[in-house]
């Protein structure tokens, strides 16, 4: 009887823990800030708010300080130079931030040419043939692993890059980036005659 208790405790333990969309490497969407952060500590990387240069190799705390919805770090993938990005929700009201898009851009432009068929590989044994897409200017195959998760190879002129998205959180990011603020229509507004 005690066994039975035991498994059943052990049966109810394991079914509550997180289901995640989508993951690339040790990034899981879905993580907080603060598990994102404390990953990239315990790893030792040098994550560090977008659009901040620094040539950091380490993690430093003064390169994530402050409000940002992206981090990054550069790092070496597959042998070529590349930057991961990171893209959290923003925070609003009673939500934090979660972790919902990772990007990999491949930062080498003369050494793309052979990585891409290398990539479609590596994803076509994971994921399955995907399907194919272009516009004016990009190629790109798309995988859907998940209901809600999408993982997408783009290649441009000079630019090869993943994405690994969680299309729910994604949609929630989205919805929490619009303005709260709306304008009444231009002839109607106090300053209109102004401009």
């Amino acid at each position: 009887m005690r066994f039975l208790k035991t498994t059943v405790i052990f049966v109810l333990l394991a079914s509550v823990s997180p289901v995640w969309a989508i993951d690339f490497d040790i990034w899981k969407t879905g993580l907080s800030r603060q598990e994102i952060i404390n990953i990239a500590k315990e790893n030792n990387i040098p994550l560090s708010k977008n659009g901040l240069n620094h040539t950091s190799k380490n993690f430093n705390p003064k390169l994530i300080g402050g409000e940002v919805n992206s981090f990054y770090y550069k790092t070496q993938l597959l042998g070529h130079p590349a930057r991961v990005r990171l893209y959290l929700s923003p925070r609003k009201g009673k939500y934090g931030q979660f972790l919902y898009e990772v990007e990999v851009l491949f930062t080498s432009l003369i050494k793309n040419k052979d990585l891409k068929p290398y990539l479609e590989e590596l994803l076509k044994k994971k994921y399955g043939r995907g399907s194919f897409g272009t516009n004016l200017i990009q190629t790109f195959r798309v995988w859907n692993p998940e209901k809600d998760a999408e993982v997408r190879l783009i290649k441009g002129p000079g630019v090869l890059q993943l994405k690994y998205t969680d299309l729910k959180i994604k949609s929630i990011a989205e919805q929490l980036s619009k303005s709260t603020y709306s304008l009444p229509a231009p002839s109607k507004h106090g300053d209109a005659g102004k401009f």
